[in-house]
């Protein structure tokens, strides 16, 4: 009987070997960058969706490193991602219009988000010097003049003590 009841537990299989991988619940990039944001690490939220964004080209991705860029006030960061998600998803596009509040705050100057400003193409080949080349020209005058509108005759004058209030001598008795 006894022979019986050993075979009987060696027929069961061993449960299944997992991976690592398999034993951690998968985590969300996005939720875990909203971790790191509400405690200020901007640095790491942006290294962890940078990271996600190599395995996953969702649009949702580019945003949230655009949320990170916004807190941190980093303009160049989030100009060049902007510009990314814009040629990604289009100008007529749900989070495009979120961007674009953002934008006109961080980078005021910027025609990628007052289009007003300009008419030229900011798709994905225009520059800094896009905005540069949009800016209103300012003309530098060659010298300057500092004529106050007095003539010899008309300027105040100091009145005559008899001593020149910048020397150190005492004056004469």
């Amino acid at each position: 009987m006894r022979a019986a009841s050993k075979s009987a537990a060696t027929d069961v299989p061993p449960p299944p070997a997992r991976q690592a991988n398999e034993l951690a619940p998968e985590t969300d990039p996005l939720s875990e960058a909203d971790i790191y944001l509400a405690y200020g690490r901007y640095q790491q939220a942006e290294e962890l969706i940078k990271e996600a964004m190599h395995h996953d080209r969702n649009p949702a991705l580019r945003f949230k490193l655009l949320e990170i860029y916004y807190a941190s006030r980093n303009s160049t960061g989030f100009e060049d991602a902007a510009r990314d998600l814009r040629h990604e998803v289009g100008a007529d596009h749900a989070l495009w219009q979120q961007v674009m509040p953002m934008g006109r705050e961080l980078c005021p100057y910027s025609l990628l988000f007052n289009p007003d400003q300009g008419t030229e193409d900011l798709g994905p080949g225009a520059t800094d010097a896009t905005v540069v080349s949009a800016a209103p020209s300012v003309t530098v005058p060659d010298s300057y003049d500092f004529d106050l509108g007095q003539t010899e005759e008309t300027a105040p004058t100091a009145p005559e003590t008899g001593r020149d209030r910048f020397s150190s001598a005492p004056p004469s008795i």
